[in-house]
């Protein structure tokens, strides 16, 4: 459970492809932890800090105990698996079912609508936000540079008239 900061968990396939799963802020509990508890199973996933945090550990034999014994922490678990499989599950309709042009661009107009104009970030590290290869990403990007949406440097993007593009709510 994360008690504060920010982590993010990501899966790394055969391929060498990852993909970034979910992240966790404070009071946030890892969904792939709990399924390795109840299951005794292990994935083929890692967290990686963002902000600095500090998490509390369960063992196994206390998790144990207080799905047994404590209504109140059984329902905490349950809820926060079911929150997290939906988000999950709305990941893997993106990938699926999207474009990833429109899945790129998706995700650059929602740090625009958060006020950030100038994303520090490797085309690498968006490949993995993304679950593509740091190709795909390079090769999407300049068309969007080549259309004045974004201005590429070195780990840097800057979304110039990428904002502009939202319709109107």
């Amino acid at each position: 459970m994360v008690l504060e900061g920010s982590i993010k968990v990501q899966m790394t396939g055969a391929s060498g492809h990852g993909i970034v799963l979910y992240r966790m802020g404070a009071d946030d509990i890892c969904t792939l932890s709990i399924g390795c508890l109840m299951t005794g199973r292990s994935y083929r996933a890692e967290a990686i800090v963002e902000d600095e945090a500090e998490a509390a550990i369960i063992p196994r034999g206390l998790f144990d105990r207080l799905m047994d014994q404590s209504a109140d922490f059984r329902l905490a678990i349950m809820e926060s698996y079911g929150r997290r499989l939906d988000e999950l599950m709305l990941l893997v309709e993106e990938v699926a079912f999207h474009r990833m042009d429109e899945r790129l661009e998706e995700w650059l107009l929602a740090r625009a609508d958060q006020g950030q104009t100038i994303l520090s970030i490797t085309h690498q590290e968006l490949g993995v936000e993304l679950g593509t290869a740091r190709e795909v990403v390079s090769r999407l990007l300049k068309e969007l540079e080549r259309q004045d949406q974004v201005r590429l440097a070195r780990g840097k993007i800057e979304l110039t008239g990428l904002a502009s593009k939202r319709a109107p709510a």
